[in-house]
């Protein structure tokens, strides 16, 4: 039987995709083809909420087949929903032979332009998206409920990819039998490598310049929705010279958090700023707690690294992957906001090394579970029966010429 042919929709190459779409590409029994409509994250440019300029340092476009769309917008922004206007997808999809179109959100013009494209084509569509349930009141409520009423019965599949996507797909009645599980999952593989690449942890935090004291580690973008602030005051009360707090990244409330430090004099305390794929793994090996604090997260891949590196995960319950992957001894999940909780569950993971040792073996092996080769899994499956449904589709009869 030839292999399916599928056809994905992407923003722009997106570090945790790219290696997605790769190992999709190694299955003999798909043909992938991945339609980008920006090349940002190819070129240098201003991240608005890290604060830098930068660029990914893994390639993200090599080891499948991918086509850069014209974009016609007059305002070009990946984050906006007039920003992408690539109105060549619909060529694609009229002209191509595709088994299926895999769209990942609603919140673009292209991607809305493809939706149709596919109907009127009669293509198979496959919804991904970082889905969670955001209840409104009044008109808008009555309007949201209408648009994801009209807009999942054009869909074949949908993907979640944890318990809180699962809930957003029930609570808007879409069909057990539309449903593919397919865990939000980073490069595990890439991360398990550069893990046994590392020395021990006690030579690699000398060499990154820090005490020889577990290691608190917050790494995501300073700004007021990730809470940066909680982790700094709870590392507060502990004990001085107990551990090191570091952070990893940058953003707009850097300086207002070194000079909360430096009033307060909190010893040991370290802003790494930004820092790319490649050395992000430096920080992770040598870390022994990762906290994220987070006021809100659809669902928080960065916490997927970290358990990658064997480490004891606290976040707060506003975390989206919370409930899949800090479970079964992984870690703490506490009220967002808590800090005194958050300080409690630092210094109980401090104060008991076993106990972290123990929390960090469970995240490996939970972490394990949550790969691509799952997700790869769904998609044949979803393949497999949007093209057996298709195969039950009586043709119409032709009159007989006498």
């Amino acid at each position: 039987m030839n292999p399916f042919r599928l056809a994905i929709l992407q923003t722009h190459p997106i570090q945790y995709h790219a290696p997605f779409f790769r190992k999709l590409a190694e299955c003999t029994e798909i043909d992938v083809t991945v339609f980008y409509c920006s090349d940002h994250a190819l070129r240098p440019a201003i991240d608005p909420g890290f604060g830098v300029r930068f660029t990914w340092d893994r390639d993200l476009v090599s080891g499948y087949v991918c086509h850069f769309l014209k974009n016609y917008s007059f305002k070009p922004d990946v984050n906006s929903f007039f920003g992408l206007v690539n109105l060549g997808i619909v060529h694609e999809i009229l002209v191509g032979t595709y088994d299926a179109l895999l769209i990942h959100g609603y919140t673009h013009a292209t991607t809305l332009i493809a939706y149709v494209a596919a109907r009127i084509k009669g293509v198979p569509i496959f919804f991904r998206g970082e889905t969670i349930i955001t209840p409104h009141s009044g008109v808008r409520a009555y309007v949201q409920k209408l648009f994801f009423k009209f807009f999942f019965s054009g869909c074949s599949a949908c993907f979640p990819v944890g318990k809180k996507s699962r809930a957003f797909y029930d609570y808007y009645k879409i069909p057990e039998s539309k449903l593919y599980f397919m865990p939000y999952a980073v490069d595990n593989e890439y991360f398990f490598t550069q893990r046994k690449a590392l020395p021990k942890k006690s030579d690699l935090k000398k060499r990154l310049g820090y005490p020889d004291l577990p290691i608190v580690l917050f790494a995501a973008k300073l700004i007021n929705r990730k809470r940066p602030h909680d982790v700094l005051q709870a590392f507060s009360c502990l004990p001085k010279k107990s551990a090191v707090l570091v952070f990893v990244g940058d953003g707009p409330l850097r300086s207002e958090l070194e000079s909360y430090a430096k009033k307060n004099s909190i010893d040991g305390v370290f802003f790494e700023g930004f820092k790319n794929q490649s050395e992000l793994s430096l920080y992770f090996g040598a870390a022994d707690i990762f906290v994220l604090p987070s006021g809100f997260e659809t669902f928080g891949l960065v916490v997927n690294e970290a358990m990658c590196f064997g480490l004891p995960i606290i976040t707060s319950d506003a975390v989206g992957c919370a409930t899949d992957l800090v479970q079964d001894g992984s870690g703490y999940i506490y009220p967002v906001g808590d800090v005194v909780r958050l300080g409690e569950y630092i210094s109980l993971l401090l104060n008991n090394p076993h106990e972290r040792e123990q929390m960090g073996k469970r995240s490996s092996e939970i972490i394990v579970e949550w790969s691509y080769g799952t997700g790869v899994s769904a998609v044949l499956n979803a393949l497999a029966a949007t093209r057996k449904s298709a195969s039950h589709i009586p043709r119409k009869r032709t009159a007989s010429r006498r």
